[in-house]
């Protein structure tokens, strides 16, 4: 397995856990953390497999942290069905009964909020695809020129 998708699978699955954590308590969040695992998968990832040049180091980094992002995707759009499931009977029982949809509004809620955690993890994969070229753009080294050239 290369360097690339071994740091892809192993930053995303982190992420995965804590986006899905982080977007049951409050969906934004969810693109920060994707951040994050795209720019660790990609330094890491030129780390262990060092490229022949910048360019290159930034595509092994993209790839990883595109990884690393669709699996983030997955944990925002868990996290989100989960806050979906949780927040209408949580309101009730704080006391809130009008939060709670009504029937003809119930599409409505399930509709904008699955819209939204899709939106979310979509921005973070592009995020973590971003940082993961950044990041193995940036530490890959440019090769010495050879005095023979």
């Amino acid at each position: 397995m290369s360097a690339r998708v071994k740091f892809g699978l192993i930053a995303g699955g982190i992420g995965l856990v804590l986006t899905a954590c982080f977007s049951a308590l409050m969906g934004c969040c969810g693109p920060f953390v994707a951040l994050a695992a795209g720019a660790a998968a990609g330094y890491f990832a030129v780390r262990e497999e060092p490229a022949a040049s910048q360019s290159e180091g930034g595509k092994s980094g993209a790839v990883a942290g595109a990884i690393a992002g669709a699996l983030t995707l997955v944990g925002q759009i868990l996290g989100g069905f989960v806050a979906l499931t949780i927040v209408p009977p949580l309101m009730k029982e704080l006391g809130n009964n009008s939060y709670m949809p009504l029937s003809d509004q119930a599409s409505y809620y399930w509709l904008g909020g699955t819209a939204m955690a899709f939106c979310f993890g979509f921005l973070g994969t592009a995020l973590a695809a971003a940082a993961g070229f950044a990041a193995g753009y940036f530490s890959s080294k440019n090769p010495t020129p050879s005095p023979l050239a």
